[in-house]
């Protein structure tokens, strides 16, 4: 696992840091953006687990109390928790690479369920090495059956904390992969990377060097914290990049509110909420799953709002995202 300022690659374009040394140009052409169910539920396990978590997650966690006492009146999670402490290793087998663009959780957490035993016990030893957890615990981590209770637990918590609010937190992931595909295809890939490291660092988890050229695949996230620099206990292929989401605070809040009946009353209910909904580029699916109505109805809308000059929309790939032109920008700010 190597970790590097990413912040250093488009300023040291022709020395990158040593980080980099490693990553071939077959690697750089293979990059993607992928989105991981799995992910998301292990890294909303690893704010469950650590008491001083800080960030917009931890607004959702105290909103989510109740069904967090429910669930853990229903399961021990000790042992899943004991596996994602708050700055050490993760076992790679939580964090397979997703195969597609939307990795879904069931086939996730099938692959979970799957892991060969020898795999498991050596990453259980990797994560366990030197640290004191209850018996019991321990017993249930160095099981035959360990990959089947941790995946147990994890679709306990995928079913009754991340499925409800799936649509918003996928919609915060699709919206941000578009966003730096977009700046891929007008800046460069140098740019996206910079962007993510700022002046923090993320990692790369790196096969060995005799196995170059295999790709990255960045994963955004929206529990993920910005200071948060963690391995896989197992090296694997591609490489693996976990950042956080932009617009990830947004989501903790309560659902958009109600559009200012001043705008409402001008443009129609709908359409103000559309206009205030689009602060950054988003596409139509995207707004018809944060608004509740479909995608056609929210295409209807749109074309108005654009024949009146208020949103633009750009093609990028088949997507179109739609953003405010200056003057919905100043009638959105007119009346908020």
């Amino acid at each position: 696992m190597t970790v590097f300022d990413a912040s250093r690659i488009a300023a040291r374009a022709t020395a990158p840091p040593d980080g980099l040394r490693a990553l071939s140009a077959d690697d750089l052409l293979h990059c993607r953006f992928a989105i991981s169910a799995l992910g998301e539920v292990v890294e909303a396990a690893r704010a469950i687990g650590v008491a001083s978590s800080q960030g917009a997650s931890t607004r959702w966690l105290s909103r989510e109390r109740s069904t967090l006492r429910r669930l853990a009146n229903a399961y021990d999670l000790r042992p899943l928790v004991a596996l994602l402490p708050p700055d050490g290793l993760t076992p790679s087998f939580l964090r397979p690479i997703p195969q597609r663009p939307l990795a879904t959780f069931d086939t996730e957490i099938e692959a979970v369920r799957r892991t060969p035993r020898e795999v498991v016990v050596d990453e259980v030893e990797r994560v366990l090495r030197g640290r004191m957890i209850a018996p019991a615990v321990e017993r249930a981590l160095r099981s035959d059956a360990a990959a089947s209770r941790i995946a147990e637990l994890l679709s306990a918590l995928w079913v009754g904390l991340i499925l409800p609010r799936w649509s918003a937190i996928q919609a915060c992931l699709e919206r941000d992969i578009l966003f730096r595909s977009r700046v891929v295809a007008t800046k460069g890939l140098a740019v996206v990377m910079h962007d993510l490291g700022g002046p923090a660092l993320f990692e790369v988890e790196r096969a060995s060097s005799s196995t170059e050229g295999r790709g990255i695949v960045f994963v955004p996230s929206v529990f993920f914290g910005a200071k948060q620099h963690r391995s896989a206990a197992r090296h694997r292929e591609p490489r693996l990049v976990r950042y956080r989401a932009r617009g990830s605070e947004a989501i903790w809040f309560s659902s958009p509110t109600p559009s200012p009946e001043a705008l409402a009353s001008l443009i129609g209910g709908t359409r103000a909420k559309i206009l205030q909904a689009l602060r950054e580029p988003t596409a139509t699916t995207n707004l018809a799953r944060q608004l509740g109505r479909s995608p056609g109805n929210i295409a209807d809308h749109l074309a108005v709002l654009r024949t009146s000059g208020l949103v633009r929309g750009a093609r990028l790939g088949s997507y179109v995202l739609y953003s405010r032109t200056a003057l919905g920008d100043a009638l959105a700010r007119s009346v908020a």
